[in-house]
């Protein structure tokens, strides 16, 4: 079965037109050639298997409830417009490095111990444990997270010991005797089995998979340097006009949700005000862009300044 075959896998971004340059990237690891017009980082989940948010330090607004992300902060003071080439693999993509269950603890609080042995360091998006499952839920699973240097382990709870039990599968106890195992899948490969009475399998590592006969995927972005402007709000109601060009209001509020209230925006075809309230559900907000010659009204708790497209 394939739990996570979007997360933990390097993305490439290349800006090929235009200026600007690449100051920053997420997750880790991440790597900026030395013009910074190249870079590739490693895609994360923003939330957990229960629901909650995770990875908040670096997770960007989202479009979905749930999405994997990966991205590149770009600077350019030459105020041009920038063109970004974003390239995803093709899937499965190759196990990131050699990361190992070095211990496991069947009985009284459960624990699983991975561990990074190889040279290079691994983002465990991506990795997760299996375990037998019983009746109709035939495996049990949990997501993995965390990153490794070479040399570091990460331990993870199984049972009801655990202060959030984020396997999928499990009620109670993950091992129930000696024939119980717990395995490290990447993407359905099997990398380790380890078992309650002491077996330990280690497969071999390929360097690659069969590629997906979709394979890769090519986005071609632009970032409107040059085609924003700077839109002053005071405390209260503003009416704002926005240009030709579009921006979706979940990026342009960025760090600015708790002074917004809300945005409105009437719909002269449907005959309705449209609005977004930061933070609402998807089926609250029926409002994602601002642009579109479409006038706005805004109410912010206190000043601020958005940055809108011309």
């Amino acid at each position: 079965m394939n739990y996570n075959n979007t997360l933990g896998v390097p993305v490439k971004f290349e800006i090929d037109a235009g200026g600007g340059t690449i100051i920053g990237a997420a997750d880790r690891p991440f790597e900026i050639n030395g013009t910074r017009r190249f870079a590739t980082a490693t895609s994360f989940d923003t939330l957990d298997a229960l629901g909650r948010p995770i990875n908040v330090d670096i997770a960007k607004p989202t479009i979905a409830d749930d999405e994997c992300q990966a991205w590149i902060q770009v600077t350019n003071s030459l105020m041009r417009p920038t063109n970004v080439i974003v390239t995803f693999p093709a899937p499965p993509s190759p196990v990131p490095g050699e990361v190992r269950i070095t211990n496991l603890q069947c009985t009284g609080q459960e624990t699983i111990t991975v561990k990074n042995v190889g040279a290079s360091p691994v983002n465990l998006a991506g990795f997760g444990l299996q375990s037998l499952g019983s009746g109709v839920q035939q495996v049990e699973h949990r997501d993995l997270d965390g990153f490794l240097q070479p040399g570091e382990s990460k331990t993870f709870l199984g049972g009801p010991g655990a202060k959030d039990n984020l396997w999928v599968g499990a009620t109670n106890e993950v091992f129930t005797g000696p024939a119980d195992f717990v395995r490290l899948t990447w993407d359905g490969f099997v990398v380790s089995t380890v078992s309650c009475d002491g077996t330990v399998h280690d497969n071999p590592i390929p360097a690659s998979f069969a590629p997906d006969p979709e394979g890769e995927i090519i986005i071609d972005v632009t970032i409107p340097f040059g085609n924003e402007t700077e839109v002053s709000l005071v405390e209260g109601w503003n009416l704002v006009p926005t240009g030709s060009g579009t921006a979706e209001i979940a990026g342009a509020i960025a760090g600015l949700e708790s002074d917004i209230l809300v945005i409105y925006a009437w719909d002269a075809e449907l005959q309705e005000w449209l609005r977004y309230i930061p933070g609402a559900p998807d089926g609250v907000n029926t409002l994602s862009q601002f642009g579109q010659n479409r006038v706005v009204w805004i109410q912010v708790k206190r000043p601020l300044t958005l940055i809108l497209p011309k």
